[in-house]
């Protein structure tokens, strides 16, 4: 009959322990661990910055609709922008393997 009872009062601290330092984010590391309100931070803000750039390429095209030559180089750009953008997707968890 010696349990403790669980409504008395706790015997050890009840702060958390703070860390004793912090290290730097770097958005477009490979390596680290960022918390997941940061990241879906990151990643809402990320695809306004797309949205936005999307926009703007649109509304190029349209004022430079006289000019074909230049939806040709906007497309050109468009491709390369997803292009890179899937190997670096599929790339950037293999950077953090160790070397065979």
């Amino acid at each position: 009959m010696n349990h403790p009872s669980p409504w008395s009062l706790p015997r050890s601290a009840i702060t958390p322990a703070k860390p004793s330092e912090f290290s730097e984010t770097k958005i477009f590391s490979a390596q680290g661990r960022i918390g997941r309100v940061r990241y879906i931070g990151y990643l809402v803000g990320l695809g306004l910055l797309t949205y936005l750039i999307t926009v703007l390429l649109g509304l190029a095209a349209v004022l430079l609709e006289d000019y074909p030559i230049m939806g040709l180089i906007m497309g050109g750009l468009v491709v390369f922008a997803t292009l890179l953008s899937i190997a670096v997707t599929i790339l950037a968890p293999l950077a953090s393997l160790p070397p065979i």
